[in-house]
């Protein structure tokens, strides 16, 4: 049975060319384009993985990060961050809050796959 992802961006043509690259590694995707969309994915299944962008109306990444963390259904899924906030104060913050990973956009389709494979793989050890 395959991983499940879901990828949480407001820009819709990241979501498709991310869901793209991972369903080519077999993956099963779920995607929104707002944190609400993703709280109501959420409400029906528990991926494997998330990952979500930071710069969002309404609910930032953050935020969503959070709500995430603050449910048991879904505190054990990996989260990784996939943003544009590129400075080191902004990487920090979402280390801090404990966030599995944090790529910076614009990244590397083989980076993003190899953190993916990095976050499951331990999961299932």
């Amino acid at each position: 049975m395959s991983s499940i992802i879901l990828i949480v961006d407001d820009n819709p043509e990241l979501v498709d060319g991310v869901k793209l690259t991972l369903e080519m590694e077999g993956y099963q995707v779920l995607t929104a384009l707002s944190g609400a969309e993703a709280l109501e994915v959420l409400g029906r299944i528990t991926p494997d993985l998330i990952l979500a962008d930071i710069m969002m109306p309404e609910m930032d990444g953050y935020e969503l990060y959070e709500r995430v963390h603050s449910d048991p259904r879904w505190v054990k899924a990996p989260f990784i961050f996939l943003t544009a906030k590129t400075s080191q104060a902004d990487i920090r913050r979402g280390k801090e809050m404990g966030a599995d990973d944090y790529i910076t956009k614009p990244f590397d389709s083989q980076d993003l796959v190899s953190a993916v494979r990095g976050r499951l793989k331990r999961m299932a050890e």
